[in-house]
């Protein structure tokens, strides 16, 4: 192996590792793109649960407020053919 032979190796190695490093710098830039998109859908995932489970929550307090009404309409009504009877 002559000098200049070498000289050609060694200048095609850097470029190489110039190629390389490149690369991997990208990946990492992309990478943190993921990173953060990743986090943002995190916490929208959350608000969302979040909403969902406020959701779930007013149709059963709904329903309670139905059913208390319905049981206060039998009460009342036992109540005054109760006293309209006897009195």
């Amino acid at each position: 192996m002559d000098i200049e032979d070498m000289k050609y190796r060694l200048d095609r190695m850097e470029k190489d590792i110039d190629s390389l490093f490149k690369k991997t710098n990208a990946a990492a830039v992309a990478q943190a793109a993921v990173d953060e998109k990743l986090s943002s859908m995190m916490s929208t995932l959350a608000e969302l649960k979040e909403g969902v489970s406020l959701l779930q929550q007013t149709p059963l307090k709904r329903y309670e407020a139905i059913i208390g009404a319905v049981i206060t309409a039998f009460v009342s009504a036992f109540l005054g053919f109760f006293f309209g009877k006897w009195m």
